[in-house]
């Protein structure tokens, strides 16, 4: 087995889909990742940050939406938001790290 270091250079973004279809519609992840790629790429953060959608993350918060952060280096961290008012939110916090 060979360890290789991640191509993306600060990490990489997991948007559940379950939560997405609960507090959306059924493409409210997929949605959220295409906003995220395209607002990261005009920000110039496009080939450091990866944003991906993701099968259930197990947390399933009624109401609200889960995203997992996994940093290059350093622990993994798991948010849940308000898609309705937070969203913004976590796209700041993103762009931060």
């Amino acid at each position: 087995m060979e360890m290789s270091k991640s191509p993306w250079e600060k990490g990489a973004l997991f948007i559940c889909e379950k939560c997405g279809r609960r507090v959306g519609s059924d493409d409210y992840a997929e949605n959220t990742k295409k906003e995220f790629k395209s607002r990261l790429k005009d920000d110039g953060f496009g080939k450091s940050i990866r944003v991906m959608t993701s099968s259930c993350l197990s947390l399933c918060p009624k109401n609200q939406q889960v995203v997992a952060w996994c940093p290059a280096n350093g622990p993994m961290q798991m948010m849940v938001y308000n898609p309705d008012k937070e969203t913004e939110d976590i796209y700041k916090w993103l762009k931060k790290r």
